[in-house]
């Protein structure tokens, strides 16, 4: 019934979650402080029953704060507690915030995209220095050169190492 779901414990992650203070809340109705609405196709009614029916329920529901009107979307589990008193018995529900795991999927999603980034960034990289490098070889191999263009080929030489050097730093960073 209404009037028995009351808080009986609150700890530090559901008073963070729900900006309720344990203090506050302890031993009142649920209702005066939170307004649950359960996700699209499943009633309150129905979910309550099926969890005094099986012991359990799991399932999406939107916590409104009623003084603050913060909400939080939350996976929730709920589980009947044994009644050794004669009295109705309670439940203990446990709450994970949905936007912290959509963030987390985000940032999986945000990681892969730049490993695919620094992968094809890498390759791109290293195909011109390779280029480069065998151009310079064959110009270096010409008996065609003034004794001032080996001298700006030997320079470009310089320049390749130093790219295949931040290359292979850029490689040891992927891996």
């Amino acid at each position: 019934s209404s009037k028995s779901r009351k808080f009986v414990d609150l700890n530090e992650g559901a008073e963070k979650l729900f900006g309720l203070k344990r203090e506050e809340v302890i031993g009142k109705n649920i209702d005066e402080y939170i307004t649950l609405s359960f996700a699209p196709g499943i009633d309150f009614k129905d979910a309550f029953a099926e969890l005094w029916k099986n012991g359990f329920w799991r399932g999406e529901i939107e916590i409104r704060n009623k003084k603050t009107g913060k909400t939080v979307n939350v996976l929730t589990s709920i589980k009947t507690l044994q009644n050794v008193s004669g009295s109705e018995p309670g439940y203990v529900a446990i709450y994970t915030d949905l936007s912290l795991l959509r963030i987390n999927d985000e940032l999986k999603r945000a990681n892969n995209y730049l490993e695919q980034l620094a992968f094809i960034s890498a390759h791109d990289i290293k195909a011109p220095i390779h280029t480069l490098d065998g151009l310079t070889g064959l110009l270096l191999k010409s008996n065609n050169l003034s004794t001032d263009d080996v001298q700006v080929v030997k320079m470009q030489r310089d320049v390749i190492n130093q790219m295949q050097m931040t290359n292979s730093g850029l490689n040891e960073i992927l891996k």
